[in-house]
């Protein structure tokens, strides 16, 4: 059974991952292509980063992976 302490260890790693991996992430979208450039039906001014994402996803999955107690793995 996973405590308030777990939980909140979870998202604690859960946000410093997303915190600075996030950055990262939106200096190699350019490089890496993955930019969405404004036209006439968009909403945004400017070119716009597409990974924002995989930032999410990634510091979603490490504060899983950090969260599963040594004994069941």
């Amino acid at each position: 059974m996973h405590t308030r302490w777990d939980i909140l260890g979870t998202f604690v790693i859960s946000l410093m991952v997303s915190y600075g991996f996030t950055p990262l992430v939106i200096k190699m979208a350019p490089i890496l292509g993955y930019i969405d450039h404004p036209e006439d039906k968009k909403a945004h001014l400017r070119a716009t980063p597409l990974l924002g994402g995989v930032a999410i996803f990634f510091a979603i999955l490490m504060g899983a992976v950090f969260s599963v107690p040594y004994s069941d793995v």
